[in-house]
């Protein structure tokens, strides 16, 4: 108490001038219509400006829920795109050779976050804030917007650690769009956006800028789906296959969004294979 004292005594002609402009302000502003009206704007003025902040704050924090319900508008539209691209081809290869391969419309898309992840390992992983409570299994494959991820290693309740392509036990069954043939995808384990083609022979066509894409063998990616571009080929005479380098479509140190893959399908699939007679 004492020490207010001492700084209103101390202050005291600083504070008398503030009080005496304050009255003689209101008294300006009371007596004044125009006055009035400026103050009462700009009072409206600094008002509305603090209320358009506030909002902004709150639909900020409004955002998280936006994207999530985006999120799976996009998986639907995902489902329903493949579905018109896979109907697209099947009736190219009806007018082709009168056959259709393995139906593929039934994937369906499970929305699904990256929640941490690695780049820089031998066995690099990526954790999903989704599990066994939103169907998702082991062996699914995983994609985002740009093309193929890699395929789900292990499933919890609430998470599911998938193995990306960058990983070294990681091989995605892929072709050469432009003329369909097989080979598959190996990291070498040193750069996180380049992978290996193994199993193609010196014979085949491929140049760099070609376009790989999955081949649809395995039935856990559709087929088609974007894997990478071609950087470099290297023929080795001493070799039987060509020593091909490619860049992925997916940036794996930005992924935040991806599509967990279901083919119901599947199941029946590896069944027959399990149960054929070698």
């Amino acid at each position: 108490m004492r020490n207010l004292w001492q700084f209103i005594e101390k202050h005291s002609n600083f504070l008398l001038l503030l009080i005496l402009e304050v009255v003689a302000f209101s008294l300006i502003i009371g007596s004044h219509r125009f006055q009035y009206g400026n103050f009462f704007n700009a009072s409206n003025y600094i008002v509305a400006s603090i209320n358009q902040r506030f909002s902004n704050v709150v639909s900020y924090f409004s955002l998280t829920s936006l994207n999530d319900k985006l999120h799976k508008e996009n998986a639907l539209l995902y489902e329903q795109m493949h579905s018109f691209q896979l109907q697209n081809e099947s009736l190219k290869e009806m007018v082709m050779q009168d056959s259709i391969t393995t139906p593929q419309n039934s994937f369906q898309y499970i929305p699904a976050m990256v929640v941490d992840f690695t780049t820089n390992q031998q066995h690099n992983y990526i954790i999903l804030n989704k599990g066994r409570n939103e169907n998702l299994r082991e062996g699914m494959g995983v994609v985002c917007e740009q093309g193929v991820v890699g395929t789900i290693k292990q499933v919890s309740n609430h998470y599911s650690i998938v193995m990306p392509m960058i990983n070294t036990d990681t091989h995605i069954s892929c072709r050469i769009k432009k003329n369909k043939y097989v080979c598959f995808t190996q990291w070498n384990g040193v750069h996180y956006d380049r992978l290996c083609l193994t199993d193609i022979a010196r014979h085949i066509n491929i140049t760099h800028g070609d376009t790989i894409v999955t081949s649809g063998y395995s039935q856990v990616f559709p087929e088609g789906m974007m894997v990478g571009i071609v950087e470099d080929v290297q023929d080795d005479e001493s070799e039987s296959y060509l020593d091909v380098q490619m860049r992925t479509y997916v940036d794996f140190r930005s992924l935040k969004y991806v599509y967990a893959i279901d083919n119901p399908l599947k199941e029946e699939l590896d069944s027959m294979y399990h149960n054929i007679a070698y």
